[in-house]
This record gives C-alpha cells, sequence and structure tokens, in this order.
C-alpha cells in the first residue's frame, strides 16, 4: 500500500474516533464505549449478510459510521439501507457522510413502527453495536421485541457485547433474552483487533 493511501487511512480513523469521543460527550449515559468499533468487528458483524439479495438492512445504533461504510460499500443499493439512532449528533454526521442512505433519529423500541410507517417490508439483516450493558432489562425486552417483529421470516440479527460486559449482571440478564428471544444463536470467536475486544451473536428469527 502507498504512504498517501495509509495516511487518508490515518486521518480517517483520527476523524471518526474525534467525532465518537464529541458523541460520547452529548451523551455519556447512551453511548458504549470511547472508541468506535474497528475495521476487523465490522467485518465480523456484516460475515454473513446476503448484501446481493438482501430487500432491506437495518443497523441500529451506527454511532459515527464504523460499521455502515462497510455495509454500504457491500451493498448495491444504498435504498435498502436504514439506520437508526437517539444521538442527534451522530445522525449528523451519518446524513452528511453517507448522503443517500436513510438515517433516522429515534429509538430502537420503535423500529417496527417506524418501517412501517415507511412503508418498508420486513428486514433480512438487523445489524447492531447497542450498548445493551446500559440499558435496564425492561429497555433491553422492549428493543429485542421491536427487533423481533421486524425481521423477516428466517432473518438475522447481529449484535455484539464487549468480552468483560457479558460477566456484568446487565450482560448476563441481556444473554439470557437473546437466547430465549431467537431460535438460533450463534456465538462467533472473540474478535481481539477492537478495543475493548468483542463477541459478536447472530440470531435467526
Amino acid at each position: 500500500m502507498s504512504d498517501s493511501y495509509n495516511s487518508r487511512m490515518f486521518l480517517r480513523a483520527i476523524r471518526e474516533y474525534l467525532g465518537f469521543v464529541k458523541g460520547f460527550a452529548r451523551r455519556p449515559l447512551k453511548t458504549g464505549s470511547l472508541v468506535p468499533s474497528s475495521r476487523q468487528l465490522a467485518e465480523a458483524m456484516v460475515a454473513e449478510v446476503d448484501f446481493n439479495h438482501a430487500s432491506l438492512i437495518i443497523e441500529v445504533g451506527p454511532g459515527t459510521g464504523a460499521i455502515t461504510q462497510l455495509i454500504l460499500e457491500k451493498l448495491p443499493d444504498c435504498r435498502k439501507y436504514m439506520g437508526l439512532d437517539l444521538n442527534p449528533y451522530f445522525i449528523e454526521r451519518l446524513r452528511t457522510r453517507f448522503p443517500m442512505a436513510s438515517f433516522y433519529e429515534c429509538s430502537a423500541e420503535i423500529l417496527d413502527e417506524k418501517i412501517r410507517i415507511k412503508g418498508q417490508g420486513k428486514a433480512d439483516h438487523i445489524v447492531s453495536a447497542l450498548p445493551w450493558t446500559l440499558f435496564s432489562g425492561d429497555v433491553q425486552t422492549r428493543i429485542l421485541e421491536s427487533i423481533s417483529k421486524s425481521l423477516s421470516h428466517g432473518g438475522v440479527f447481529t449484535t455484539f457485547m464487549y468480552v468483560h460486559s457479558r460477566y456484568l449482571p446487565s450482560g448476563q440478564d441481556f444473554l439470557l433474552k437473546l437466547f430465549s428471544k431467537f431460535k438460533k444463536v450463534r456465538v462467533w470467536p472473540i474478535v481481539w483487533r477492537n478495543f475493548p475486544p468483542a463477541v459478536v451473536y447472530r440470531c435467526r428469527n
């Protein structure tokens, strides 16, 4: 790779990090990390997405767009993408960075209502980087219920948790909900090249 390419990638990473810090500062209790997801975690999150045949891909909690960028790079038609985030700063940045894609400032708790209002069909894939351990048990339940309702039959929901979060009471509670809500849950190997390291969960409706 050329020095100019490496320089561009470095500057992009710095801008993304600074944007994430600004978003964290504005809503620290709703942002799970000071560091955006790594390229390696993003690759693991979308590893089994069928981009060529998906009718709708939804991303919940896109942040500054680390996973979004990879999705839109692979998705032939960006009109088949929808992103939802509660943080208005992140939404503003995403709309500027990816002007052809659709982003909405709203809670994942009303995801099923949102796609119905927009006249969208159910999603083949829903990808989430939400900070599950920051939510109460009731909020976790409502979000998972809305996600389940928004998936097509056989649709796949993919999310992750940081390794250490799995051992927190709220993390344990979330995992119990995840395994009870979905018919099949696959646990991927730890993605060590992320800070903090993370575990990906792939769930079939």
